[in-house]
């Protein structure tokens, strides 16, 4: 087995910090192996079928084509691989059947009833591929007990007009458990372009499920319900915040209104995040309702009247001391001392249920990274800066200097800035604008982290 990696013990794959680009090439094999290329005689099935076991795919291929320009005399010994102990084997000569005619068909058909469901899997992608028989196929293996195969049958639906595929993606609907991110997705795709059958046709029962479904069809019909929910105090922010983001990729002039009625409405706690949606919809989905006039008149933006507030990024103490990583390293941490000390990252970050969405989420961080990455992450903050959080800095023409993330560049410009503030700044007042060559998370010393404190957060962070 050969290997291709690389080195960059960072962010992954931007080179920020492996300023040599290191790679390698890896040989894993038993002590003494001399590798042999395989003679095969690819005029013969004999030949072929050895050439389709192959790891290669070059020679795989060279293989796959000669036995399905074979067709029905090769069968046979193609079928026989369907029971072979390798299933990587089993599932090519699956696929290949399907493309050899209506015997190769007659021999993958049965995996379709297979109690194993790759087998059902691969041989439904592999007679769909071969056009056979798809949709009755589908109707029936959307019922299928492996969430794999239906979400399979979800994506066979997507170009299916609705008379034909709704009935199917009801089905498939009913299935969601309301935590499967790549489910919920495939009937997203199924849907699409049928988004308002497929909602009209599920019976509504607002549970997580059917929330998460409706929010990924968000279909016009539903803005008003979306809207009740949004605004309902007994649900959780999470389920709130669903609804409202529902509304903002929902069509038509129903959504943009119900969007500027949560942006207007008193002791809404997500005031903000409504109004930064007609941002981002105003000069794109919503163009066409005037949402800047609207704003104004009810009082939620007017560019004339914007008040903004001075965050420029402080300078660390000239005499700040310069930190030992090695030194830090090799001090034992205290888990539970690192649990009160960590407390000075809630102004930035989440950690579990505590915190501000900010800087990055650090509640399964430690896991993701080595002491040492950890150790540098807070101690030099600006070595290196995760991809998505640089930070700008921005001088308004009446002399103001905000720092933060820009999260919109358009009219106004929506920066993010410490502890999460946003604010959105007219592009007539901006005065100047530069990327920040730091870190916009504070030097350690600014924070009052010393070496033990930083070595006693990594065994917490590692911990959780």
């Amino acid at each position: 087995m050969y290997v291709a990696d690389w080195f960059d013990p960072g962010v992954g794959g931007h080179g920020t910090r492996d300023e040599g680009y290191t790679g390698a090439i890896y040989r894993i094999a038993p002590k003494g192996f001399k590798s042999v290329v395989p003679k095969l005689d690819l005029n013969t099935v004999e030949g072929q079928i050895e050439a389709l076991k192959s790891p290669a795919n070059n020679v795989r291929n060279s293989g796959f084509t000669r036995l399905k320009a074979a067709g029905a005399k090769a069968v046979p010994l193609v079928s026989e691989l369907l029971a072979d102990k390798d299933s990587f084997i089993a599932a090519r000569a699956a696929w290949l059947l399907a493309q050899m005619g209506a015997e190769g068909i007659a021999a993958v058909k049965p995996w379709l009833e297979s109690k194993d469901a790759t087998q059902r899997l691969v041989a439904y992608r592999a007679l769909r591929r071969a056009n056979h028989d798809v949709l009755a196929m589908a109707a029936k293996m959307a019922s299928d007990a492996d969430a794999s195969v239906r979400r399979e049958v979800a994506l066979t639906l997507r170009d299916v007009p609705a008379e034909k595929s709704v009935p199917i993606l009801v089905k498939i609907a009913q299935e969601f458990d309301g935590q499967d991110r790549t489910y919920l997705e495939a009937l997203g795709l199924g849907s699409e372009g049928k988004e308002r059958e497929v909602y009209a046709a599920l019976q509504p029962t607002w549970d997580d499920a059917f929330a998460h479904i409706a929010w990924r069809l968000h279909p016009a019909e539903a803005v008003s319900t979306f809207k009740v929910r949004a605004l309902n105090d007994k649900l959780t922010p999470d389920q709130r915040k669903l609804m409202l983001t529902a509304i903002a990729f929902a069509p038509g002039r129903e959504a943009a209104g119900a969007m500027l009625e949560l942006a207007h409405a008193k002791g809404f706690p997500m005031q903000d995040l409504a109004k930064w949606w007609l941002m981002n919809r105003k000069g794109n989905d919503w163009k066409a309702y005037d949402i800047d006039g609207s704003m104004k008149a009810l009082g939620i933006y007017d560019p004339d009247k914007v008040k903004l507030v001075a965050s420029p990024m402080p300078s660390p103490p000239a005499n700040a001391p310069k930190l030992d990583l090695a030194q830090i390293a090799a001090l034992k941490g205290d888990a539970k001392r690192g649990a009160t000390a960590i407390a000075t990252c809630y102004t930035c970050h989440r950690i579990g249920t505590a915190g501000v969405d900010f800087g990055p989420d650090l509640t399964t961080y430690g896991k993701q990274q080595t002491a040492d990455i950890l150790i540098q992450a807070i101690a030099q903050p600006s070595h290196t800066i995760s991809h998505g959080y640089e930070g700008s800095e921005i001088k308004t023409t009446d002399g103001l200097v905000i720092t933060g993330m820009v999260l919109s560049d358009s009219d106004p410009l929506i920066i993010k800035g410490m502890g999460g503030v946003v604010q959105t700044i007219p592009q007539s007042r901006i005065g100047a604008r530069s990327k920040l060559k730091t870190s916009l998370m504070y030097e350690p010393s600014m924070l009052g982290l010393t070496p033990q404190s930083i070595a006693d957060i990594v065994a917490y962070l590692k911990g959780l």
